[in-house]
């Protein structure tokens, strides 16, 4: 049986939906502190944006699950 080799060229390099997540977050916590806005006040105000933004970082992943 004959070994199938590793094609380089099919492989294209993709954004990280992790590093998405954390360098949204990141993002966030400059601009509550450039606001000066407490941090507790502004995930209570911002919570849903939040997850919903996560969610869809991590979409790309989704179809691992199933």
């Amino acid at each position: 049986m004959r070994s199938r080799s590793c094609n380089p060229e099919i492989f294209y390099p993709v954004a990280s939906p992790v590093a998405h997540t954390f360098a949204g977050f990141w993002t966030f916590l400059l601009l509550t502190a450039r606001l000066r806005v407490r941090l507790v006040t502004a995930c209570r105000l911002y919570l849903p944006q939040l997850v919903l933004l996560v969610l869809l970082a991590n979409l790309a992943d989704i179809d691992f699950l199933f």
